[in-house]
């Protein structure tokens, strides 16, 4: 079955129906209105085609980036939610060539891979750190990606109950802005227990909340302990924004819940080194 889906079979109630994320919409939309404007049909000739126009536009190259991914998670979505529009042979040579696009590459803009912890890394902090209060924090750093300041101030009254399952949490972010996170009731009963919290969340027997350089350090010292490698608190961070996006292939909501003011910032810290471009594997 040689004849492609064409542009005007792929309208916006089918970027939800395939499961393509609210934030790469905006790059489709514009390979889709060139496939349109031009009524041409969906094929590797007209993918390369459109590849070459992105070349000419003298895009940054992360914005060259995500129009490629964008193009990329939808085809390969399209391959699992409607099989019957291409043929083996034709599924074959788009996914080829779709491999073969290679990232251009951003330099010093985003965070090494050295910085990011794995989800077992994570958890094998947690379960050998001999303080039950040590390893509260950093399940809670793991679990919201707050930065250490905001963690240390957070506030009993900051915390309401949504539910009977989560917590949600009001936070100052950089720059005095208002947002909120959210952790299990489980969790925010646990250090509740542990801390005998009455003012701060995570609060010492003084009734003070903890200094930020005072919980790095431990951590830096436990993850050379139990992973023979040296790691912040704000590793936290990193890695939560990294396993997020990798599971969520959604840059936009990345960055809202780091709370940056721009997702260019999100794109330009973490997308080089998530998701692997290349790890989907084709069904014949």
């Amino acid at each position: 079955m040689n004849e492609i889906v064409t542009a005007s079979k792929m309208k916006q109630k089918d970027l939800v129906n395939y499961g393509l994320k609210n934030s790469y919409k905006t790059y489709l939309n514009k390979f889709l209105k060139w496939l349109e404007d031009k009524e041409l049909k969906l094929n590797v000739t007209n993918i390369a085609n459109y590849i070459q126009f992105l070349q000419q536009q003298n895009y940054k190259n992360n914005s060259y980036n995500i129009h490629v991914f964008a193009i990329k998670n939808y085809i390969r979505t399209l391959f699992e939610a409607s099989p019957m529009m291409f043929d083996r042979v034709m599924k074959f040579e788009m996914n080829n060539y779709l491999n073969s696009l290679k990232k251009r590459k951003i330099q010093n803009l985003g965070i090494g891979a050295e910085k990011v912890m794995t989800k077992n890394e994570m958890e094998k902090l947690i379960l050998e750190c001999k303080s039950l209060k040590f390893s509260l924090f950093i399940e809670f750093l793991s679990k919201t990606g707050l930065r250490i300041s905001e963690m240390v101030n957070v506030k009993l009254r900051d915390c309401k109950e949504h539910g009977e399952e989560y917590i949600i949490i009001n936070i100052i972010r950089k720059g005095k802005k208002e947002d909120r996170t959210m952790i299990s009731n489980d969790l925010y009963r646990r250090i509740k227990d542990k801390f005998l919290s009455v003012e701060f969340l995570f609060e010492k027997s003084d009734g003070t909340k903890y200094g930020r350089h005072y919980i790095t350090s431990r951590i830096g010292t436990l993850s050379e302990k139990v992973l023979n490698k040296h790691f912040t608190a704000h590793s936290f961070r990193h890695s939560f924004a990294t396993l997020h996006y990798r599971i969520s292939k959604d840059i936009l909501e990345t960055s809202k819940l780091l709370g940056h003011n721009s997702i260019k910032m999100t794109e330009q810290m973490y997308l080089h080194i998530a998701p692997d471009w290349n790890s989907y594997k084709l069904h014949h």
